[in-house]
């Protein structure tokens, strides 16, 4: 208890001493932090969207928009979801 594995032989011998449950320990936390995560990105993402071009715009613009609405969400989403 309290060590931390340093190899796939080390994983694969503490999921056989502490059962297959030893893999779902931290999934409570994972799924958490990505529903924080996720909330966020969309959220930003679609605020942003009514800014962009319209569909007349050239395609070269909408990417250009949507590549830099990503980000914009990413680093918002990213930041809020670390401590």
């Amino acid at each position: 208890k309290g060590q931390i594995a340093t190899g796939s032989l080390d994983m694969l011998s503490s999921i056989v001493r502490g059962g297959i449950a030893k893999m779902y320990s931290g999934l409570s936390a994972t799924v958490g932090k990505h529903f924080a995560h996720s909330t966020v990105y969309f959220a930003v993402f679609e605020e942003l969207r009514p800014y962009g071009p319209g569909r007349s715009a050239p395609k070269w613009k909408q990417i250009g928009f949507d590549l830099s609405t990503g980000f914009a969400a990413g680093v918002a989403a990213g930041t809020v979801n670390n401590p």
